[in-house]
């Protein structure tokens, strides 16, 4: 089954979630599942849409979630959101980027390599359980904001430009790195950051 709009799910009591013949979706995808038992969200696609927002808001309860596009979509201007899944601990995205991705209030350890060279914004927030980070974006069109992440340590190895603004507040990290860096024209926040020994900036 081909979905040219939006898909979008709003339930407080659904306990099963399963597409079988769901094969693309050409603009939207919106979850906001409140209260309902269901824990694990699994969609397999062959097309997304190039400039499509995949969200996922307010349930408790998701462990898992799933996302996989095969053969890998096209590269496009794509913004995923997660936020207050608070039981999250696994994400799975395999073949598809995101050029602005917020991720807020999750336990999750990881984040896929989901990422795009060419990113808008990146905020991360309220991630306790995050492990250590690395992301491959090139460039960042607008701001990079970190608060409240537990990684101990965080590299962005082949990031050249931030265009607004970097935040570092309130986390657990140990180090951070930008051995590429050359251009912030916004500002240049840290702050509350107790266990930070090494901030690397090559040049």
């Amino acid at each position: 089954m081909d979905i040219t709009g939006d898909f979008t799910i709003l339930s407080s009591k659904l306990s099963q979630l399963e597409i079988q013949k769901l094969s693309s979706i050409g603009a939207d995808l919106f979850f906001e599942l409140s209260d309902s038992p269901l824990n694990d969200i699994n969609l397999n696609l062959s097309r997304v849409a190039i400039d499509g927002d995949f969200v996922f808001i307010r349930r408790p309860k998701i462990q898992r979630i799933s996302l996989s596009v095969s053969p890998n979509a096209a590269t496009g201007n794509r913004f995923l959101a997660i936020d207050s899944l608070y039981s999250l601990s696994v994400l799975e995205i395999n073949g598809v980027e995101f050029t602005t991705i917020n991720i807020t209030t999750t336990s999750i350890s990881s984040i896929p390599d989901t990422w795009s060279s060419a990113a808008n914004q990146i905020q991360l927030y309220s991630l306790g359980l995050l492990g250590n980070l690395s992301v491959p974006s090139n460039t960042v069109k607008l701001s990079v904001t970190l608060a409240g992440i537990g990684s101990p340590g965080v590299v962005f190895p082949d990031l050249t430009t931030i265009g607004g603004d970097f935040t570092l507040i309130q986390t657990d990290m140990v180090e951070i790195s930008f051995p590429k860096l050359r251009s912030v024209p916004g500002g240049f926040t840290v702050s509350i950051n107790d266990k930070l020994r090494s901030f690397l900036l090559k040049r």
